[in-house]
């Protein structure tokens, strides 16, 4: 989250944009370096593991 985020946007949607941020980039990373990535994020980010759960399937589905 960024300084200009935050006084932009006050701090729940300077956080809502972070988190949506680290999701998309996630999906990215996935898409490209494959699942083993996603077992990098499960074990760094345990708070993130249904977002990264989705994101596996999304994966899945567009394959």
């Amino acid at each position: 989250m960024t300084e200009e985020s935050l006084h932009e946007h006050g701090p729940l949607l300077a956080y809502y944009r972070a988190h949506f941020d680290f999701v998309e980039n996630a999906r990215h990373g996935i898409a490209r370096h494959g699942t083993s990535l996603a077992t990098y994020y499960r074990e760094r980010y345990p708070s993130m593991i249904p977002w990264i759960e989705y994101i596996l399937l999304l994966d899945t589905l567009s394959a």
